[in-house]
């Protein structure tokens, strides 16, 4: 009986060493540098009430993704120099009704193509902003439908090969009991399904699951920057984890049935107070960025916000910390300027920022 308790002991060390592997605790003395952001340049471009998202492309364009609630443009052009909307008639081309709710992912400088994901019919366009200006109207180089199983607007779905493409499953959610039966965050499926796949689930979760999901353009690895822990996941091709980062903020949350809500299907949220922690990224050709809010509880007076600077390796670099609540941030191709949106004076209306950097 001796000897079995050894070799299990032995056994469960030898487990726990190389599971442990995966998990790398980082604290803020592991930065090589903080720095902190104030004084930003305001950018006099005019935007419309809460957009998805204004991006920087090709160091001289913006690109305002407007909800469709409140701009009949989904679309619009701007040039940085000029500040003047560009007269392209975006709205038009295939989509000669209007282009439907849509969701941009330009969270990159290395590249002029960029992501159009239209939820509402599970499909995402691949467009060329060159081609954009030259013909004047949307037009897509490839196109691709996916199950309604991906996470939509807020989690890219991108393509990892010619016929697949990956997404954050959004039935899952990190809880031992209100998963939903699903044990991987991520899911590979085969593009253009022949039916979209209505799978059965046990809750409604909202707000409780989702990342910043994007593939590394230097390793080719996946990298999940979780929306509610303060933790990075990085997968293989194959969805499994290489490696978690986990930032020492020890944020996560636990769920609970939403007794206020009434409806056939209970609904999950997390205990407590509203908690976000990775809200953006961005990619260069060198470094990833991440918007980082950590215990952010929603009052706008409380402007602890971080953008954290990685190398392709995942090794923190720098800890740039802002003097308000940020998103939708864009870097140039130098990697000397920050762009981004705030709300000043609890306005619903943001204004595009300038920080150096």
């Amino acid at each position: 009986m001796n000897v079995l308790l050894k070799y299990g002991l032995l056994i469960a060390m030898i487990f726990l060493i190389f599971s442990s592997c995966n998990e790398t605790y980082v604290g803020r003395a592991e930065f090589k540098e903080t720095k902190i952001l104030s004084h930003p340049e305001i950018i006099d471009i005019p935007l419309s009430k809460e957009p998805y998202c204004v991006r920087l492309i090709k160091d001289s364009i913006i690109v305002v993704n407007n909800d469709c609630w409140n701009n009949r443009m989904l679309l619009e052009l701007y040039s940085l120099k000029s500040k003047k909307r560009l007269a392209v008639p975006i709205v038009f081309g295939e989509y000669k009704q209007g282009i439907p709710n849509c969701k941009c992912f330009i969270n990159s400088n290395t590249s002029d193509l960029f992501r159009i994901q239209l939820g509402c019919e599970c499909t995402v366009l691949t467009v060329s902003i060159d081609s954009l200006l030259k013909k004047g109207y949307l037009s897509y180089i490839s196109k691709f439908g996916y199950l309604n199983l991906a996470k939509r607007y807020y989690t890219d779905v991108f393509l990892t090969d010619k016929e697949h493409y990956v997404a954050y499953n959004a039935f899952y959610v990190k809880d031992s009991l209100y998963n939903n039966g699903f044990l991987s965050p991520l899911l590979k499926e085969q593009i253009n399904p022949d039916s979209l796949m209505n799978t059965e689930r046990f809750y409604i979760n909202y707000k409780v699951n989702g990342s910043c999901l994007f593939v590394n353009p230097k390793t080719g690895k996946i990298w999940s920057a979780d929306f509610y822990r303060d933790e990075i996941s990085i997968f293989n091709d194959n969805l499994e984890i290489e490696r978690v980062i986990k930032l020492g903020d020890c944020i996560s949350p636990v769920c609970e049935i939403d007794n206020t809500l009434h409806s056939i299907m209970p609904w999950i949220r997390y205990k407590g107070k509203n908690i976000r922690t990775f809200i953006d990224y961005f990619v260069t050709s060198r470094y990833i960025y991440l918007a980082y809010i950590g215990k952010y509880t929603g009052d706008r007076d409380d402007v602890s916000m971080e953008i954290l600077k990685l190398d392709m390796d995942g090794n923190f670099i720098c800890d740039y910390i802002t003097d308000r609540l940020i998103h939708s941030i864009s870097i140039d191709i130098s990697e000397s300027n920050l762009y981004c949106l705030s709300y000043p004076d609890k306005s619903r209306v943001p204004v595009l920022l300038r920080y150096k950097l």
